[in-house]
């Protein structure tokens, strides 16, 4: 695995958080901006070419179709190691954000255990999303 891809593994779980925020904010957004304004009470006049409620709704799709994606490929990657003692090493690591000696302490677990099980944490999440059609 080369380094950009593990670096946009790792950066999903860590704003695995804020990537389900994302997600409400964008519905919120997208409701407040478009929707209360749109009437059709009245006959529409084409001004423009381009449908602006068309492009923002694309564009809406787009993004929560992406991070929905990461966000289950954390999720599918928490099931797996549910029980494990590696789910805690997820929380530890990108949740609470815990350093690799902190985390190392926190779980009493040897430093070179965990190298080992975040590498197989991110393979595993690699395949996740490379079946979701995330990365290819």
């Amino acid at each position: 695995m080369d380094k950009k891809r593990r670096e946009k593994i790792e950066d999903a779980f860590r704003s695995y958080e804020s990537n389900k925020a994302k997600i409400k904010e964008l519905k919120d957004g997208l409701t407040a901006s478009i929707l209360p304004g749109t009437s059709y009470d009245k006959v529409s006049v084409m001004t423009s070419p381009k449908n602006m409620f068309e492009e923002k709704m694309i564009k809406f799709l787009d993004e929560e179709e992406t991070l929905i994606r990461w966000i289950q490929v954390v999720d599918y990657t928490l099931i797996k190691y549910h029980g494990e003692y590696k789910d805690k090493l997820i929380k530890a690591l990108y949740f609470d954000r815990l350093s690799i000696n902190r985390a190392a302490r926190k779980l009493h677990i040897n430093r070179a255990t965990i190298f080992r099980w975040k590498d197989e944490i991110i393979l595993s999440a690699e395949s996740f999303a490379i079946s979701l059609r995330i990365l290819r």
